[in-house]
């Protein structure tokens, strides 16, 4: 099902498409010509299988598989932030990033609903997944030091590397989790209901 609205934009789109193609000049029998026919001709069946599509698309304005995904994606990054907070890995902050940033994504999706508070919700939520995402960067380069040939540094400068980065990635993690705490401290099914009220 797609809503009423995305059904609309689409035939839309495809009539402007089919206008355009109608309107295309005829050949002058050149190869090249020739060519950019068989190219109108192929687009302009695709266009008839489109429409045809959309005409057996049923229409729904039902927003309920919207906010089912909305609760969703709110409880797995509670989960992951549970999961982070009482015994926190690697692993655990790269899929609590991966729910942030799923949530980012989703409420710039819903944003118009009411903007002052969405917007603002969104742009909390990428700020988070950008500092998970230097996090894991530090995760990779202590990986990458680990796997370095003996040669070149020597252990007592691998070993201030290390402790620089896990220094940042602590401080990362303590302020990326106060803010998930905020960002996901609703419980999933009534931030989604909440959602639903904005619309």
């Amino acid at each position: 099902q797609v809503s009423a609205a995305s059904a609309s934009a689409m035939v839309k789109k495809l009539a402007a498409l089919e206008l355009k193609a109608a309107a295309s000049p005829q050949g002058n029998g050149s190869p090249a010509q020739a060519s950019d026919e068989s190219v109108i001709a192929a687009a302009k069946s695709k266009l008839k299988k489109a429409r045809r599509l959309c005409a057996r698309t049923t229409i729904s304005d039902d927003l309920v598989h919207i906010f089912a995904g909305l609760a969703d994606t709110h409880r797995k990054g509670r989960r992951w932030l549970d999961q982070a907070k009482r015994k926190p890995t690697d692993e655990d902050f790269h899929e609590l990033r991966k729910a942030v940033q799923i949530h980012w994504r989703q409420m710039n999706l819903v944003a118009d609903a009411w903007p002052a508070v969405l917007q603002l919700r969104a742009n909390v939520a990428k700020e988070i997944a950008q500092s998970l995402g230097s996090e894991h960067d530090l995760t990779m380069l202590l990986h990458a030091i680990d796997a370095l040939p003996a040669r070149g540094l020597t252990r007592f400068e691998l070993a201030a590397i290390r402790k620089e980065c896990r220094v940042r990635q602590t401080a990362i993690r303590e302020t990326s989790i106060a803010a998930a705490e905020r960002l996901f401290a609703q419980k999933p099914q009534r931030f989604a209901e909440e959602i639903g009220a904005y619309w």
